[in-house]
C-alpha cells in the first residue's frame, strides 16, 4: 500500500471519530464543537492533503537519493527493537522540527495556521501547515541514513494518526502513560495560551 492509500483509509477513521467526538459534545452540550468552525478546519485539511501530494517531494527525493547511496547500515523492519529505534528517532526530528517552529519567524509563519483553530478537538488536528515539508525535509533527512523509505513512510502514517487523537478534550490525564508517550493532556496544554502554557510539550 502506498502512503496515500494507508491516509485514504485514516482519513475515514479521522472522519467517523470526529463525528462521534462532535455528537458528544452536542449531547454534553459543551460547545466544543461549532459547526463553521468544523467545516473549516475539514475544509483545511482536505486543501492540505492536495498540496502534500505535490510538496512530499521536498521530503520523498532527497531521502530516496541519500538511502540509495549513502546508507550502508539500515535497521531491520523485521525485528521490535528497529521499530523503537526508528520511532524514537523520528520523534526526535519531530521535536526539533516542531520546536523551531515556534522559535524561527519563518517556520511560525507556516506553522501558526494549526494553531489557529479556535476549537481543540479532533477536526482541528486536520488544520495543517500547507507549506511545512519547505522546512521539515531538512529535519527527516539523516534518517534515510538508518531506515528504508517504506519504513519511513509507515512511520509517517502512525504518528499522523496519533498526532490526531492527541487534538481532545475527552481524554484526561494517563498517569505513568504520561511519563513516556505525548498524550491528550500534554498536548492541550502545548495548545494553551495562557502564558505559563506557551512553548511547551513540542513532542510528538
Amino acid at each position: 500500500m502506498t502512503e496515500l492509500e494507508y491516509l485514504a483509509i485514516g482519513y475515514v477513521f479521522f472522519i467517523l471519530l470526529i463525528g462521534l467526538e462532535a455528537c458528544a459534545s452536542i449531547i454534553r452540550g459543551d460547545g466544543r464543537y461549532r459547526l463553521h468552525e468544523t467545516i473549516g478546519n475539514i475544509g483545511h485539511g482536505v486543501v492540505y492533503q492536495t498540496f502534500d501530494y505535490y510538496t512530499k517531494a521536498f521530503v520523498s527525493i532527497p531521502f530516496v537519493w541519500i538511502a540509495a547511496h549513502f546508507a550502508d547500515v539500515q535497521v531491520p523492519m523485521d525485528t521490535l527493537w528497529a521499530w523503537i529505534l526508528a520511532i524514537v528517532l523520528y520523534d526526535l526530528t519531530s521535536y526539533w522540527a516542531h520546536r523551531h517552529s515556534h522559535e524561527i519567524n519563518a517556520m511560525w509563519s507556516v506553522h501558526a495556521v494549526h494553531h489557529a483553530a479556535e476549537d481543540f478537538n479532533l477536526a482541528a488536528a486536520l488544520r495543517q501547515p500547507l507549506f511545512s515539508h519547505l522546512f521539515t525535509w531538512i529535519y527527516r533527512l539523516p534518517l534515510a541514513f538508518i531506515m528504508t523509505g517504506k519504513m519511513f513512510v509507515l512511520i509517517v502514517v502512525i504518528d499522523y494518526i496519533y498526532q490526531f487523537i492527541l487534538h481532545t478534550q475527552y481524554v484526561q490525564k494517563l498517569g505513568p502513560i504520561g511519563w513516556v508517550l505525548n498524550t491528550p493532556s500534554h498536548h492541550r496544554v502545548h495548545h494553551g495560551r495562557d502564558p505559563k502554557y506557551l512553548d511547551r510539550n513540542y513532542g510528538g
